[in-house]
């Protein structure tokens, strides 16, 4: 079995030939917005916070994050943009993966709703190349 470690190697494995097609840019014009704007959401606002977060800093920021990104996930879905995996959900697995198994992803309380998140983690979970990204054992941080 192998185990892709990064968003880069979640890309190199996708064995979905459309999905890949997605990957390298066949997109329209607003689902390229949307991916850049997820990209933009992970490397501007959830690294940040969440590596707060787990270094002791206030979760309440890191729920209130997740809340908001809750908000951009594609209602028709099951993928972050919509219907097939993009550099969007590449970006963002790894990321929201280790956040929720540190915290925890899917509130039900109405302050606290990420059930689409959490739809989306499972449908992550159950994809091939998302799979692969999932260590077998221990943990790691991304900063490190």
């Amino acid at each position: 079995r192998i185990v892709a470690s990064d968003t880069i190697d979640t890309i190199d494995t996708n064995e979905d030939k459309e999905g890949a097609l997605l990957l390298a840019g066949k997109m329209s014009e607003e689902e390229n917005a949307r991916v850049d704007r997820w990209r933009s959401a992970i490397s501007e606002k959830l690294v940040p916070v969440g590596k707060s977060a787990v270094l002791g800093g206030s979760s309440s920021k890191l729920r209130s994050l997740l809340k908001e990104m809750n908000e951009l996930v594609d209602e028709d879905g099951p993928y972050l943009v919509g219907n097939r995996v993009t550099l969007a959900d590449c970006a963002a697995f790894p990321f929201l993966w280790r956040i929720d198994r540190e915290f925890g992803i899917g509130g039900t309380e109405k302050e606290n709703d990420e059930g689409k998140l959490r739809a989306w983690l499972d449908a992550c979970v159950n994809t091939a190349s998302m799979k692969r990204t999932i260590p077998v054992r221990g943990w790691w941080w991304w900063w490190w």
